[in-house]
């Protein structure tokens, strides 16, 4: 009896962690596209500016302010995938080296270090958005806040990445321990 109860707990929660794992690929597909799109806007914009400046003689300052706009999301939406794919910190090789217990470790260290230096980003990044609101881009006349968002907002992303991949990373350790492999 106790055997079912354990595995109807084990299947609930193995359920939960699939769904988890999914919505992470989810917002990872959707921000993705972004960066598809966004390195689309800066193509154009870099294209339109020196087309104006060079071909035309008549330079258009907003191009060059939307194009670095464009490029500060693109790094941070970009940092959110490279953390989703591992391809931050951690040193991929040396990992796959150690035991699956000390791999297991590493990773959870590694991401809860990632966490805590992403909720102080986070934390700075909003205060700094909310300061920046006051103040606008000349050309666009967009407040500066808009831009900065993109600190606080990617940060939010990659723990949210950090945290769900630590989450699947433990409970599989305890689906092949309960497998008895």
């Amino acid at each position: 009896m106790d055997n079912s109860v354990s595995a109807t707990s084990g299947n609930r929660t193995g359920s939960r962690v699939r769904h988890l794992h999914r919505a992470r690929l989810r917002v990872v597909q959707i921000l993705e596209f972004c960066i598809f799109l966004m390195v689309l806007t800066i193509l154009a914009l870099v294209f339109t500016q020196v087309f104006t400046r060079y071909v035309l003689h008549v330079p258009v300052n907003w191009l060059e302010e939307a194009a670095r706009m464009t490029l500060v999301w693109l790094v941070m939406i970009g940092a959110v995938v490279a953390a989703e794919r591992h391809e931050h910190y951690l040193i991929n090789m040396i990992v796959d080296a150690l035991p699956r217990r000390l791999a297991l470790v590493t990773l959870t260290v590694t991401n809860l270090l990632g966490v805590v230096f992403l909720v102080v980003l986070a934390i700075t990044g909003y205060a700094y958005v909310v300061s920046a609101m006051s103040t606008t881009y000349v050309s666009l006349n967009v407040p500066r806040g808009y831009i900065y968002a993109a600190v606080p907002i990617g940060a939010v992303l990659m723990c949210f990445t950090l945290v769900t991949q630590s989450i699947e990373a433990w409970f599989a350790r305890d689906a092949v321990k309960e497998s008895g492999a």
